[in-house]
């Protein structure tokens, strides 16, 4: 007769935070597509994995990764800057209810609090390092590309300024144009980043965002609005106007043969799209989404 396998503590709180969070999310009357539970987990086994590598808590740096953005403000709330804060607050009350190790629950409420860009807070543990580059990363590569083309469609910002595109003449202004958000927060990241692991994967996936910066300010500059660029930037804009998913949370780029709903899943309309650009955009996706895997192991 075989003996059951008992789990391990931390896979045992590992289960317990995921399920809260599910029930937590499951409560909201809105739901933010860049900020699905998707994210949550992806962030929350990132800042694991970096964890292990930094010798930190790995505890720790998951559950504040799951517990994150737990409460998320938009971006054009007024108290949008304090989320993190109401999001530690939150989530200390959660841990609490749920017996956690008590003497965790300050490390975790500090790495969530300190995790947010706009807080301006300095992180002051290894885990709360681990949480906010683990939380950036998805900021660049492809997720930064949908993301930030989502966000500007849900808050109703235009794609670029169509006479000067790259901000040459102008202030830049990303609370209306997305394009400006590259320069005045995305490409700033890498020099924020904590941990050396998190700096190598910044470095890679900040290129990738300035290639399609320079390639979209180009066709704008030539009057070519429908190359690959511009597909991705509009299909994406039009998923944040709607409120619809980024992809299918378990089949993104239907392997299992499940049938194209693009009205639904907005990653499905490029799915069918055999183009040069596009082709590379699924293919850093796909990269992503497999956890960064060689440049975590290299």
């Amino acid at each position: 007769m075989l003996t059951p396998v008992s789990q391990s503590p931390i896979d045992k709180w590992i289960d317990i935070i995921t399920n809260v969070v599910r029930e937590e999310m499951s409560k909201k009357c809105t739901q933010d597509n860049s900020h699905d539970f998707g994210h949550f987990y992806r962030v929350s086994s990132l800042a694991r994995q970096f964890a292990r590598a930094e010798k930190g808590n790995e505890l720790i740096a998951f559950t504040s990764g799951m517990l994150h953005d737990i409460i998320t403000l938009p971006k054009n709330d007024p108290n949008a800057e304090k989320s993190s804060l109401f999001a530690a607050k939150r989530a200390k009350e959660l841990l609490l209810n749920l017996s956690f190790p008590q003497e965790l629950i300050l490390n975790v409420c500090h790495s969530i609090h300190a995790h947010s860009f706009s807080a301006k807070i300095e992180p002051k543990t290894i885990e709360a390092r681990c949480v906010q580059d683990a939380d950036r990363m998805e900021a660049l590569g492809a997720f930064g590309l949908m993301r930030v083309f989502y966000c500007s469609g849900m808050f109703g910002s235009q794609l670029l300024d169509e006479n000067d595109p790259a901000g040459e003449y102008r202030a830049l202004d990303d609370k209306k144009f997305a394009l400006d958000h590259f320069v005045q927060k995305l490409l700033t990241l890498y020099d924020t980043m904590k941990t050396s692991i998190g700096r190598k994967m910044a470095f890679s996936l900040s290129k990738f965002l300035e290639e399609y910066r320079n390639k979209l300010i180009n066709d704008q500059k030539v009057g070519n609005l429908s190359t690959d660029c511009f597909i991705i930037a509009k299909i994406y804009h039009n998923a944040g106007e709607n409120n619809l998913a980024l992809f299918h949370p378990d089949d993104p780029f239907a392997k299992g043969k499940r049938k194209l709903n693009p009205s639904k899943y907005t990653l499905d309309n490029l799915l069918n799209k055999d183009t040069p650009y596009i082709n590379k955009f699924l293919s850093q996706l796909k990269f992503e989404l497999n956890g960064y895997s060689h440049l975590i192991l290299n």
